[in-house]
């Protein structure tokens, strides 16, 4: 069983400790399919088929889940770099995905430091968490550094009508989606090779 490990403070500042989760391997694509639809933001980089297409490109993709109390907290798709056979890089990419939309800084911290205990070595995340003062704190006490900026994604709600969705956008993009309707440009849906043998 994994020792406490210590968190400095947490989202108040008060000194807190929690312990690490468990890890568990998924294998199966129904049930990891299944957990990727549970989070409240999924990203594609954590989808079965994109492992599986990094797997194509010489990554070996590892999928867990980080269990406390036999309850889900975390997964997330590890890529290994094995180039020769020998792990020499992981890359983990829009993960790991926590099941409650606002992680606590404990559970951060712990499903990271879990995820450094396992994969030993060169490790680049690119984490799934909303990038604030709190959780670059709670990075840099596992000794995790910021390397690049200008990763971002956006999150478009379809809950809205088309009418509310289209008014929220500004002035000039919808000036620009007009003028492109213009020139008649057609949208042909096709899954014959012939339609992409041109981009591969």
């Amino acid at each position: 069983m994994d020792m406490p490990l210590s968190l400095a403070t947490d989202a108040k500042d008060r000194p807190v400790a929690t312990e690490l989760p468990v890890l568990r391997d998924v294998a199966d694509r129904g049930e990891w399919d299944e957990l990727v639809a549970r989070a409240p933001f999924p990203h594609l980089p954590q989808s079965f088929a994109y492992g599986e297409g990094k797997r194509a490109a010489g990554w070996r993709p590892r999928r867990v889940v980080f269990m406390r109390d036999d309850r889900p907290l975390a997964a997330a798709t590890v890529l290994e770099g094995r180039p020769l056979g020998i792990r020499l890089l992981t890359r983990v990419n829009r993960g790991p995905f926590f099941f409650d939309a606002e992680p606590s800084a404990a559970d951060i911290f712990a499903v990271h430091a879990a995820l450094r205990r396992r994969w030993r070595g060169p490790l680049l995340i690119g984490p799934s968490l909303v990038d604030s003062s709190r959780t670059r704190e709670v990075l840099r006490k596992l000794g995790l550094r910021r390397r690049v900026d200008g990763w971002t994604s956006g999150r478009i709600s379809l809950e809205r009508s088309e009418e509310e969705l289209w008014a929220s956008y500004s002035s000039p993009f919808r000036n620009q989606v007009r003028q492109g309707e213009k020139t008649g440009a057609s949208i042909d849906v096709s899954q014959a090779p012939a339609a992409y043998r041109w981009m591969v």
